[in-house]
């Protein structure tokens, strides 16, 4: 033993190809613990060893020299792996150098640009007659030294974990237990991640969707039409659906400030929906949904399309010098799409077990990235970063994403959407054994105007209003009303059909949180946010929502209409609702950039609702298109005049007086100057 550790220190056994192989997989895989099962390991492991003994042989072939061929091995992985990160960061730069989205050819010169340098490397290392020993001792050193701290972090955070079910306290089953019966309904439980409510689909997406609630009521579901979210994130909302709880009270020692998703994904493993299901001889079957946070390996079937990529399998692709044939295959999109068209083919097969079934599906549509057309058609997200699921404020980050683009993704993927439910609702009901029970719920709603770190620029509204049918083969509705949350969703079914009035299944209170993006355990009440919501049809909106109609018909027909997101933006900040007249105005900006008119008007939206700096950043870049412009001169002084910022402000009040010729404009000016010299004076 000891004289193995000798010779592979010194260099004369060469582990350090194999080290360099798998240690990006490693250090992927610990970045990502919480969220990401071991068994993922296997696979990409098992790759790229093999590809490490395959490229050594070749090498060594060629160089008839093992030490060349390991260092070879070793700086080919090297290349393989940094090409992801690298090229990403290179694109962003080239992309800000020359004021282009797309930049044609890129990932072609980058991966030609980086085989010569390997290449040339390799002809070095060929030829050189120096002794390499020492330098494969450092490559084995590194190597050790770098696997052994991700396996130490791994191996830590597992001993930290193991033997916690999670963090709640012990419950007990209260279900009073009969006996097993072959002959209780199958119970579908189906997440469209991110699909809204039909009155957010009309007041924000412009989109009438009608015919998919029409065509649930005449399949005999009840639409709870006024239903939330308990949660604004798939991780948050999914674990309290399916443990028929709230987070708090799963989790009431969990660290505000901690990141850790692995208690969330535990309580998903085995949560108190399946426990007590199974004391009825349910099978907890699960569908792979292509996102970690809902791969429940645990279930009593895991069933997933054959092929189909993971998502830490698709990040760990998108890091390597893979991306650059990604892009051109599109495979990450094409898994993706596969994965979502084989879940919704095979729903229905489900019923064919001689057991009832629980079926837990969560589907990764509406949500982004946007991989269909209205017909089905692919479609090819630019960037192959944005297939990670980036929503809100990540889907904008990525270069040419727009806020219109958002909409025009989203309808068309939700019109398509819309035609894979009806017929996955045709097929269970037609081909189920078993009358069954169908619950079709979002886990929250979409997110064109989400900021995950913010909460109060986020439209609450928009991100927590769902869409949430039930199916009950007796059409027993009476326990349901139209504000039901997911907490209850399943409270219900159990109560009425199963266990009858337990503890576990006793309705609670609605209730709406949202938490911060990467602090999933710090909860904001968002209840009374969500009481100034969208207008309704009520006698009281009845004049408003009048406004609203013949601008909302004209973007119906298409996205592309400036003039009326201008007007929709001005009838809601009339009205006193910011959040919407910004979302207005913004898109009004995405349509036409240049527009001071529009760009000012977002600045009036966010000094309405407090967030100062955003106006004045409005306001500011309206001057820079137009410096002349005196009526962003003077929202701008007014903004800073009313944060006591009285020298900037005075000095644009005085550019004013100096130029302009509009009386009304001047007027204005000389008053807030006024102003500002009252309350300089009641400073002194």
């Amino acid at each position: 033993m000891k004289s193995s550790y000798k010779q592979l220190i010194s260099g004369r056994i060469d582990l350090h190809p194999f080290l360099f192989a798998i240690y990006p997989i490693l250090f992927l895989f610990a970045h990502n613990i919480d969220k990401t099962a071991p068994i993922e390991l296997a696979l990409p492991i098992m790759i790229v060893l093999i590809m490490a003994a395959l490229i050594w042989a070749g090498s060594r072939f060629i160089t008839k020299d093992p030490k060349k061929s390991s260092i070879s091995t070793s700086l080919f992985f090297i290349v393989f792996f940094a090409y992801g990160p690298t090229s990403g960061h290179i694109l962003k730069l080239a992309q800000a150098t020359s004021g282009q989205d797309v930049l044609p050819g890129f990932h072609y010169y980058l991966l030609v640009a980086s085989l010569l340098v390997l290449v040339l490397v390799f002809y070095l290392i060929r030829r050189s007659d120096r002794d390499l020993g020492p330098f494969s001792t450092f490559l084995n050193a590194t190597g050790i030294i770098l696997v052994s701290i991700s396996l130490a972090s791994i191996i830590s955070y597992q001993a930290t974990h193991m033997g916690r079910e999670s963090d709640r306290p012990a419950r007990s089953i209260e279900t009073a237990v009969s006996k097993k019966d072959s002959n209780y309904p199958d119970i579908y439980y189906i997440i469209l991640d991110g699909y809204a409510r039909q009155d957010i689909l009309s007041r924000l997406y412009f989109y009438d969707n009608s015919d998919l609630i029409n065509f649930l009521k005449r399949k005999g579901f009840y639409v709870a039409t006024e239903s939330t979210s308990n949660y604004n994130t798939t991780d948050l909302s999914t674990a309290s659906s399916l443990n028929m709880a709230y987070i708090q009270d799963l989790l009431p020692n969990a660290d505000p400030d901690s990141s850790d998703m692995k208690p969330l994904q535990k309580l998903r493993e085995n949560p108190s929906v399946a426990r007590i299901l199974r004391e009825y001889g349910y099978k907890f079957v699960s569908f792979s949904s292509g996102y970690s946070g809902t791969e429940l390996r645990g279930a009593d079937r895991y069933v997933s399309a054959p092929g189909a990529l993971t998502e830490f399998q698709n990040v760990l692709l998108q890091n390597t010098a893979a991306i650059a044939f990604l892009n051109q295959a599109s495979v990450p999109y094409d898994a993706r799409r596969k994965q979502i068209l084989w879940t919704f083919d095979h729903l229905p097969d489900m019923s064919r077990s001689d057991s009832p079934v629980f079926v837990f599906a969560h589907i990764l549509l509406p949500h982004p990235s946007f991989v269909f057309g209205p017909n089905g058609e692919p479609r090819n997200p630019k960037d192959i970063g944005n297939v990670r699921n980036g929503d809100g404020g990540n889907f904008l980050a990525v270069p040419g994403n727009t806020r219109v683009g958002y909409l025009k993704g989203y309808r068309e993927q939700l019109h398509f959407e819309n035609k894979l439910v009806k017929q996955a609702i045709n097929d269970i009901l037609s081909k189920s054994k078993r009358p069954p029970i169908i619950i079709l719920q979002s886990d929250h709603g979409p997110g064109s105007q989400l900021k995950h770190s913010h909460v109060r620029r986020s439209n609450i509204s928009e991100r927590m209003s769902i869409l949430n049918a039930f199916y009950f083969p007796d059409k027993r509705y009476e326990r349901l009303y139209k504000s039901i949350t997911p907490v209850n969703n399943l409270k219900v079914v159990l109560d009425q059909y199963l266990t009858h009035e337990t503890s576990e299944t006793t309705l609670v209170d609605d209730k709406n949180f949202f938490a911060l993006g990467g602090r999933p355990y710090r909860f904001f009440d968002v209840n009374n946010r969500l009481r100034e919501s969208l207008p309704s049809t009520t006698s009281a909106d009845k004049d408003f929502v009048a406004k609203l109609l013949p601008w909302e018909k004209r973007l119906s027909t298409s996205l592309d209409d400036f003039e009326a997101f201008m007007e929709i933006g001005w009838i809601y900040f009339d009205a006193d609702r910011y959040h919407n007249a910004l979302a207005g105005f913004l898109i009004a900006s995405d349509l036409q950039p240049k527009n001071v008119d529009a760009i000012i008007s977002a600045g009036l939206a966010y000094e309405a609702l407090s967030f100062t700096d955003y106006a004045l950043g409005q306001f500011s870049k309206a001057l820079k298109i137009d410096p002349n412009h005196s009526g962003a001169k003077l929202k701008k002084a007014q903004v800073l005049a009313k944060h006591s910022i009285y020298n900037e402000a005075l000095k644009l009040l005085r550019e004013i007086e100096e130029a302009e010729s509009d009386s009304e404009i001047l007027d204005m000016a000389r008053k807030t100057i006024s102003e500002i010299s009252v309350a300089q004076n009641q400073t002194k």
